[in-house]
Order: C-alpha cells, then sequence, then structure tokens
C-alpha cells in the first residue's frame, strides 16, 4: 500500500459516485465496516440484483460469507479475482484489491462516456440535415400559400381562372412526393 494507492482510491471512489468520504488514514487499521460497505457498493453497481446480498456483518464466519459472496459476484461479472485474505485483513492490502475494482468500474463508466459522445456526435449532423428539409419544406408552403392567395385574390370569386386549377392540381401532386 501506497500513498499514491490511497489517493488514487480515494479518487476513482468519489468518481464513481461513492457516497461515503474517504481518507487516506481509514486504511492505516483495520476497518473492515468501510470494506465491506465498499463491497457492497461494487456488488450494486456491477448487478443490480444483487440487492439481496447479506450485509450482516457481526461475526467472522458471516465476515467471511460476505467476502466471499461478494468476490464471487464481482469475479463472474468483471472476470477479476480478488484476494480473499486481503480483503478480510481490511487495511492497505484491502486498498490493492479494492483498486482492481474501482479501476476497472471507472474505466467502464468513462467508455459508456466515450460512447454516448460518439453517438450523439453521429446523429446531430442527421439532425441538422432533417432539420434543413423541414424549414425548406415550411418555406415553400409558405411561398405557395402566397402564390394561390395572390391567384385568388385577382380572380373574382365567383368565375376561378384556369391557372389557379392547375396550380392546386401541380401543389396537391408535389405534397404526395
Amino acid at each position: 500500500m501506497s500513498f499514491r494507492e490511497l489517493k488514487m482510491f480515494s479518487e476513482t471512489m468519489k468518481s464513481l459516485g461513492y457516497a461515503r468520504l474517504i481518507s487516506l488514514d481509514n486504511f492505516r487499521r483495520c476497518n473492515f465496516e468501510l470494506v465491506a460497505d465498499i463491497l457492497y457498493f461494487f456488488c450494486e453497481r456491477v448487478e443490480p440484483s444483487s440487492m439481496h446480498l447479506c450485509d450482516d456483518i457481526s461475526t467472522k464466519t458471516k465476515r467471511v460469507e460476505f467476502i466471499k459472496h461478494c468476490a464471487n459476484i464481482l469475479c463472474a461479472k468483471t472476470g477479476i479475482k480478488l484476494k480473499l485474505k486481503h480483503l478480510y485483513k481490511a487495511d492497505g492490502y484491502a486498498v490493492q484489491e479494492l483498486l482492481k475494482i474501482s479501476n476497472f468500474l471507472d474505466e467502464a463508466k468513462h467508455c459508456r462516456d466515450q460512447h454516448m459522445d460518439t453517438i450523439n456526435a453521429v446523429s446531430a449532423p442527421q439532425s441538422l440535415h432533417k432539420l434543413r428539409e423541414y424549414s425548406h419544406s415550411g418555406t415553400n408552403i409558405v411561398e405557395h400559400g402566397l402564390k394561390l392567395h395572390g391567384l385568388l385574390s385577382q380572380n373574382s370569386r365567383s368565375h376561378i381562372d384556369e391557372n389557379v386549377l392547375l396550380f392546386i392540381n401541380e401543389l396537391s401532386h408535389s405534397i404526395d412526393d
């Protein structure tokens, strides 16, 4: 365990949205409650349906069961094998094990963000093209409406010119296309 690893772990947990503040001194001594809380957080992030995870850590056997169950969930979903002995000691060596999972989740988060940026970048030109097309269609509608109004206002109400009928017929065909 080095200062750099502790600092990196603390920063990654902040970026993942971990609610508690992790002090650099938390892992100088055995702090199993914090390790258990972090493991529970990881399991929740990796598999949201793991809410049936028992978080009772009052006895040694229950702690071991909890660590085994969390490690199995994390290994199954991420493919990262954790050293259970280090996690049970809940000291600086546990940080090294937890750092593996936190880095994996952080990289996954950044990949997802980049993927979403790529999707937005690809869809933006398409949206811009559609917007231009709709604007052009709106302009055509207004122009045709003005032309029709002009033709109708020139003729008397009772007499409709052939030009008006041809224009309306042409307009209806252009709308169908």
